[in-house]
């Protein structure tokens, strides 16, 4: 499964069912913080069109702290989404859309 990651070495989970496919840098999040809450902040009030900022973002070379926190901050809320999907009950997570009669 390519979308679930942990915070810590992989190899602690090889018991597992379902394994991790690489490690999240959670170090780099947190020294970043800032800076991903101001992006955050840009998107919620809706001053950029996220395709817009992810370009942006994307023109960094990739060593660049910053973009290295956001994609690992994307990877770490994909693997929430994806646990809790995987741990639902049923297998499926309700759909926000009413459901027709």
């Amino acid at each position: 499964m390519q979308v679930l990651y942990c915070p810590d070495n992989p190899a602690l989970y090889e018991k597992f069912l379902i394994k991790p496919s690489s490690e999240i840098e959670i170090e780099g999040i947190a020294n970043q913080k800032p800076n991903i809450d101001q992006v955050a902040a840009t998107l919620g009030l809706k001053e950029r069109i996220q395709g817009r900022l992810i370009a942006k973002l994307c023109i960094y070379i990739p060593p660049n702290p910053m973009r290295r926190a956001i994609f690992e901050f994307d990877k770490l809320i994909r693997s929430i989404y994806t646990r809790g999907y995987l741990r639902s009950a049923n297998g499926t997570q309700s759909s926000p859309l009413p459901k027709p009669y």
